[in-house]
């Protein structure tokens, strides 16, 4: 069978503090090379998406019209695949459309869009939407990519075929270093948007000031790296002010490239006690790094951490965040044997060569059924 040409849709931007920015380009990248003919195109009218890549990247404006992929080059004009990376964005609904009419098979990515938490986040907006023109998108959808197994059952109650690939993370070169738990303080770190509701940064400063003794007891700081999201900064920084915490909890501002690789190479501990995510490429990145993390199970990667000893999953809850940061704290020497589980976890599970072939193994299984199902079915050469 010849290989499906494959167009993946993002709405990405610039912006590097969210994940997407990374995982949907480096995922593309990954594809191409496994060998499969693959393109991004995107559509972000405000900050468009401008990394160079090594294989062909197009953006809407510079082919006249959002809805019209005929115009892009060959074999790009007619490909066999459709990716859509995000959910509700209205030209992609639109374009989906389009697709349907011309018997172009698609499948979605909602990257923990389609889970209950998230449908719960502006519930009634979302709500119209599904009704007016979302669902007839899902429901055109071939498939529907998840991240994770807990997004998977989410998602199957939309009624489309499920398949699960996670992210990938490229894997840094690390030397032994000092052991987590072997220095005189401990660096605990949360790398993300400050959206202190959406990322239960509420959750971890209640923990904080809950198990604040234990923290100064051991000279653990507990250092948050981000962007501000709608006032989070100023709430966060009024709660420390309030409780006392200002050498506890420390705010910084986002942190990119070579800050970011020290930050993380001196981290004794990752903390995502989101309430609910696709599969954070922030958690990846630090496994790749050797750190053991606290999670909680929204993350959708708590369950794959704990059992591979490579950190915790807890309720998210502050007192159960709080306990775990009293019974990780006073036995910091198990740091050290969870620090290299999270190495190991990273290189076996989420290596972008072996998400790759796992997404590549999915669509090739998909593509026969879906060209037949749209009359284009290709033979072997």
């Amino acid at each position: 069978m010849t290989k499906p040409t494959i167009l993946h849709i993002s709405h990405i931007s610039n912006d590097l503090a969210m994940g997407p920015v990374h995982s949907i380009p480096r995922l593309v990248r990954a594809l191409d090379d496994l060998g499969m003919p693959v393109a991004l195109y995107t559509t972000n009218p405000i900050a468009p998406f401008s990394q160079e890549q090594n294989y062909p990247v197009f953006y809407y404006r510079d082919y006249g019209n959002i809805l019209d992929i005929t115009r892009l080059p060959a074999p790009f004009d007619n490909p066999d695949l459709v990716v859509f990376n995000d959910v509700y964005v209205i030209p992609h609904i639109l374009l989906a459309y389009r697709l349907r009419q011309r018997g172009t098979p698609y499948i979605m990515t909602p990257r923990g869009g389609l889970t209950v938490g998230a449908q719960n986040m502006k519930r009634r907006k979302k709500r119209i939407a599904n009704f007016l023109f979302f669902n007839a998108m899902v429901k055109g959808a071939i498939a529907i990519h998840c991240l994770s197994e807990n997004e998977a059952q989410d998602t199957r109650k939309w009624g489309r075929p499920v398949f699960v690939a996670g992210n990938g993370v490229d894997l840094p070169t690390i030397d032994g270093g000092d052991h987590a738990g072997d220095r005189d303080s401990l660096q605990l770190v949360f790398i993300g948007r400050l959206d202190i509701h959406h990322k239960g940064l509420d959750l971890l400063l209640e923990a904080s000031r809950l198990a604040q003794d234990v923290l100064r007891e051991v000279n653990a700081t507990i250092n948050l790296y981000g962007p501000e999201v709608a006032g989070s900064r100023a709430k966060m920084t009024a709660y420390i002010f309030q409780h006392q915490l200002s050498d506890v909890v420390i705010l910084h501002g986002p942190t990119y490239g070579a800050e970011k690789d020290w930050v993380l190479r001196h981290a004794d501990l990752f903390l995502h006690p989101s309430r609910f995510e696709g599969h954070p490429m922030a958690v990846l990145e630090a496994l790749a790094y050797g750190v053991p993390c606290l999670l909680t199970p929204g993350t959708n990667i708590g369950d794959e951490v704990s059992l591979a000893g490579a950190g915790w999953c807890t309720a998210p809850h502050s007192e159960a965040i709080a306990a775990c940061f009293r019974e990780i704290l006073r036995n910091r020497h198990q740091l050290s044997a969870a620090r290299c589980h999270a190495r190991q976890l990273a290189t076996e599970q989420y290596s972008w060569r072996h998400v790759g072939e796992r997404v590549v193994e999915e669509y090739l299984k998909l593509h026969p059924l879906a060209a037949f199902n749209c009359g284009k079915l290709q033979h072997d050469s």
